[in-house]
């Protein structure tokens, strides 16, 4: 799948189905083995380009079992960040498997920053 972000971005998406077997050939690329929050219900793996030159600017990874979607790995290159791309690419995991994405159990100092931002956002939206 293929989604413009209306902003100068392209992020191209594979879903991986949970279970896939070990000898399938999206293994080279896309190994669910690798996750590790649950991913019973699948896996998104994405990848982020500058739509005008198809420059790599991040890459991320979503999984989703029957309780959340969560976010495994997540990295924005250096001269794309503060630019709300993670957000998009979190707003975009949660719309393609209907659920919204919490924060995982191990989070970096980077997460930590970024869902205290998120989370402090969707309060002031939302105030109910």
């Amino acid at each position: 799948m293929h989604f413009d972000l209306d902003n100068g971005y392209v992020v191209e998406i594979a879903f991986v189905p949970y279970g896939l077997p070990d000898d399938h050939a999206w293994r080279g690329l896309y190994d669910d083995r690798l996750i590790a929050v649950s991913a019973t219900e699948g896996s998104l793996w994405m990848t982020l380009f500058t739509a005008e030159d198809q420059r790599c600017a991040g890459a991320a990874t979503f999984a989703a079992d029957a309780l959340a979607v969560r976010c495994d790995t997540i990295m924005i290159g250096l001269p794309f960040r503060r630019r709300r791309l993670a957000s998009r690419l979190y707003d975009l995991a949660g719309s393609l498997f209907e659920a919204s994405v919490v924060p995982g159990a191990l989070l970096s100092a980077d997460a930590i920053a970024f869902w205290r931002a998120r989370l402090a956002k969707n309060a002031e939206a939302d105030p109910c």
